[in-house]
């Protein structure tokens, strides 16, 4: 009879490395999705144009002599609420100008109706800037609901 030898047939042990990675596979989907929640807030500002009823109702302020300019829908502009006839980005940007060279602390606010695409304005308020950066600006009305 031939005995053998405990220690041939030892084997190396080896270490099952599934359960551990399934471990830390959701220790990491934890604090990623701790981490998502933690850090997620608001990007934006929630931004309600005013309609056309509402641009008319905003005052205008005569004492600073700001020039309110409003984009409509069928994308015509009027200016301080009167219905002028600025059919065109290039007429408006004729008035601006004038009126920028006149009133030298006056600003330019943009309105826009509600129906209009976002797009549209910053097209036109681009445009604006262009004639004068820090004195064109975007006015928006806010919802305190």
């Amino acid at each position: 009879m031939r005995f053998k030898d405990q220690k041939q047939q030892q084997s190396v042990p080896s270490i099952n490395l599934i359960p551990m990675l399934n471990v830390m596979m959701s220790v990491l989907a934890f604090f990623v999705l701790v981490s998502m929640n933690l850090t997620t807030s608001p990007q934006g500002v929630k931004v309600e144009l005013p309609s056309n009823e509402q641009a008319r109702e905003i005052p205008i302020a005569v004492e600073n002599k700001d020039l309110i300019v409003t984009l409509k829908s069928d994308d015509s502009f009027t200016i301080n609420g009167y219905e002028q006839n600025i059919q065109t980005l290039e007429q408006l940007k004729i008035m601006v100008q004038e009126y920028l060279v006149k009133q030298k602390s006056g600003t330019v606010l943009l309105m826009a109706d509600q129906t209009i695409y976002y797009k549209k304005v910053i097209e036109v308020l681009i445009e604006l800037k262009q004639l004068e950066k820090d004195r064109i600006s975007l006015a928006i009305t806010t919802d305190n609901k």
